[in-house]
């Protein structure tokens, strides 16, 4: 017997060897048919997610401390969220008392170290000024009915409100004004914050935190930082694979000095700051928008000239009247004036980049419908940025 298999025929096809012929290649091509599909797979998934990362614009917001930074990314929440929920608002109570003890504290704290001091209006309100400053700071303080009527009290008396007018010479929250007014309101147990009380209710920001929306199909995520002198290293965190930057500077703080540093100028600290971000390594490729914000309470010392800018920076006196603002043709000319020197400073470190810009806006961050109208700008400037760094413009 033969232990070869003998070749036989079958059908059209002649089997060689018990292989049917062309088997081989079908293989081989149904090897590339998978292979193909893999690679258009992902083909597609890169396209996909190319796409996705195209729509998306990740935007670290920095600035010094109290310049409004957490205030903006709160408008983000009311404009492109879901705004605060009475839940959420209700929340935020106990730090709107805190920001009441917080500016009394600070007010009647200061007016003995005034130069000159400040006394009280009524003498009899210093058992008043011993409460807040003894018992509100203990750390199981419960804001009884009275704390709040010695605070109302208080707020009326002449003497704290020259201290008031005298803030500039020591630390006080820019929201102090905002709930003193609000004082008895705040304290009937049924108060719920509105939208503005939530705007400017003051929380120390540490550390980093993101906030993502959704505007006309394109993401947004937003990094809200620390502007403390010690939470400034932890900035780098964010500045990878961002589409730009914006930073924060309060105007209004052109005659006060940094909470962590009373020798040092407000907004000097700022310009330095800004000129650390725009020369940093890191963000060699990235452009800057400029708020330039606090510009109610700006506006409001500029105009009283209680405090003159050529006080805290001598340049301004030989600084030049500008034309009209073309937004604001109306617009107090001095007010005109300073605001074009704030913003000239900061350009004056951006000027002879070709490969990146500085985007200035003047900004109040508690006004919602500023925001909008600025934020809608800074989508515009945000695409054509994109499209720059992708070699398309």
């Amino acid at each position: 017997m033969s232990c070869f298999r003998p070749k036989t025929k079958d059908g059209d096809g002649e089997v060689a060897n018990g292989k049917v012929p062309g088997s081989g290649k079908m293989a081989k091509s149904a090897g590339k048919d998978k292979a193909k599909e893999r690679k258009d797979d992902i083909e597609k998934k890169l396209k996909q997610e190319k796409k996705q990362h195209a729509m998306t614009h990740k935007i670290p917001v920095v600035g010094a401390g109290e310049s409004g930074k957490s205030t903006l990314i709160k408008q983000m929440q009311i404009l492109y969220l879901t705004g605060y929920d009475d839940s959420a608002r209700r929340e935020k109570v106990p730090d709107i008392r805190r920001n009441i003890r917080d500016g009394m504290l600070s007010i009647t704290g200061a007016m003995p170290n005034l130069n000159p001091p400040v006394q009280l209006e009524h003498p009899e309100y210093q058992e008043y000024v011993d409460y807040v400053q003894n018992e509100s700071t203990a750390k199981d303080f419960d804001y009884p009915d009275k704390f709040f009527e010695y605070c109302c009290t208080l707020w009326k008396d002449k003497g704290v409100q020259e201290a008031f007018s005298r803030s500039n010479e020591y630390q006080l929250i820019d929201s102090a004004k905002w709930f003193l007014d609000k004082c008895a309101e705040v304290a009937k147990p049924e108060y719920l914050p509105d939208e503005q009380d939530i705007l400017r209710c003051r929380v120390l920001t540490s550390g980093i935190f993101e906030t993502k929306f959704t505007v006309e199909k394109v993401m947004f995520h937003m990094f809200d930082v620390g502007g403390q002198r010690e939470e400034r290293r932890k900035w780098i965190q964010v500045f990878h694979d961002i589409t730009a930057v914006i930073f924060v500077c309060a105007c209004s703080g052109y005659d006060s000095r940094l909470r962590e540093d009373p020798t040092q100028n407000r907004l000097k600290e700022s310009i330095e700051l800004f000129r650390t971000i725009w020369n940093n390594r890191y963000l060699k490729q990235n452009s800057v928008i400029l708020f330039l914000n606090k510009q109610d309470t700006f506006q409001e010392k500029i105009l009283k000239g209680k405090t003159k800018l050529e006080d805290f920076f001598e340049e301004y006196k030989n600084y030049p009247q500008p034309g009209p603002d073309s937004e604001n043709p109306k617009e107090e000319p001095e007010l005109t004036r300073a605001k074009s020197f704030v913003r000239d400073k900061f350009q004056a470190i951006a000027q002879g980049d070709g490969q990146r810009r500085c985007y200035p806006h003047y900004t109040t961050a508690v006004d919602t419908e500023n925001i909008r109208r600025v934020f809608a700008d800074c989508q515009t400037i945000l695409r054509r940025v994109y499209m720059a760094q992708l070699n398309l413009l």
